[in-house]
């Protein structure tokens, strides 16, 4: 049993002229890449606080090296930029005391 639509009783409804903007998927998947290595470099640098005193041993006494390497950038980073230094100094004393 088929139905045949009648144009007059069910109207097409046509657009406002409004399109939807797609930046398409390279700008997609950069926009969404950004933002996943914003929210990891975020983790890496929240996590040396309760990793403060593992990385310590690591780095001046007999400890990990791959903890001491994995650590070493951020170190670098904080000597280069003394806003975020001092902020991980601050951030890694409330871990520390």
């Amino acid at each position: 049993m088929s139905t045949v639509t009648d144009p007059e009783k069910n109207p097409v409804v046509e657009d406002s002229g409004k399109e939807e903007e797609s930046t398409g998927w390279l700008a997609d998947y950069l926009i969404a890449s950004t933002e996943q290595m914003i929210i990891l470099f975020g983790l890496y640098v929240f996590s040396i606080g309760p990793m403060y005193w593992i990385w310590l041993g690591a780095k001046y006494v007999d400890g990990s090296y791959y903890v001491a390497a994995f650590y070493e950038p951020l170190w670098v980073l904080c000597g280069m930029i003394p806003f975020l230094g001092d902020w991980v100094n601050w951030y890694v004393r409330l871990w520390i005391f």
